[in-house]
């Protein structure tokens, strides 16, 4: 249950009375919390691959060492061999 709040201002013969509720606070909370989250997701900048070969992708950790994989044709196209685990 949510309880107004009145304050009345009085100046100089001027009289302004002000209710704020707090029910109001909820949905205006709510809207500009949407309101950011919607804009935070179509802000959202797609990521690109830095020069050099753009459609590779280095996964390091297999057993013949560090593999490229083309992203095109989903297909490994070159190992690099290193002593250890990457």
């Amino acid at each position: 249950m949510a309880l107004a709040h009145t304050a009345i201002i009085a100046t100089k013969g001027f009289q302004l009375m002000v209710t704020n509720s707090g029910s109001s606070r909820v949905p205006r909370l709510l809207a500009i919390v949407l309101v950011l989250a919607v804009s935070l997701v179509f802000s959202a900048l797609p990521a690109h691959a830095d020069g050099g070969a753009p459609n590779l992708a280095y996964v390091a950790g297999t057993a013949q060492g560090i593999s490229a994989i083309d992203i095109g044709q989903q297909k490994v196209t070159g190992t690099i061999s290193v002593a250890g685990d990457p």
